[in-house]
């Protein structure tokens, strides 16, 4: 579904726009092909999307990258220094957003100790997102 909205898209936007284009036809041919995925499993398979914890989970995400490129740009940092720093920060920032926005619910935090028992690498990570997720 991508290919098919983002290829004529692209041809569209890119000699309008340039990258602009681009860029815009990146962003939009995804967004679509998930809206017809979400259409299709919620007539298929009878269920949908929980938009709440889905607009907190975004959220999160928003505050992380709006954190991590307002620290990049204030540094000045470029280079494979800002991708490696700005990764880290942007991690380290929505694995600390995500409980703090409620976006888990007992459920979640639930699987996430089932799940940091095993991870491996992540469990450390897992478990600091289950420990602030829990409800003092």
């Amino acid at each position: 579904m991508t290919v098919l909205v983002g290829a004529p898209l692209s041809l569209i936007l890119i000699p309008l726009h340039g990258i602009w284009g681009l860029i815009a036809a990146l962003v939009v041919a995804p967004r679509i092909g998930v809206v017809f995925m979400l259409w299709w499993v919620k007539r298929s398979l009878g269920f949908s999307v929980d938009w709440e914890a889905s607009l907190r989970l975004y959220s999160a995400g928003l505050a992380a990258f709006l954190l991590t490129s307002g620290a990049l740009m204030i540094s000045g940092i470029a280079g494979w220094t800002a991708i490696l720093l700005g990764g880290g920060l942007f991690f380290a920032a929505y694995v600390l957003a995500v409980p703090v926005s409620g976006a888990l619910r007992k459920s979640d935090i639930e699987d996430l100790d089932a799940i940091s028992d095993v991870s491996g690498p992540l469990r450390t990570v897992l478990s600091i997102m289950a420990k602030l997720s829990r409800p003092n």
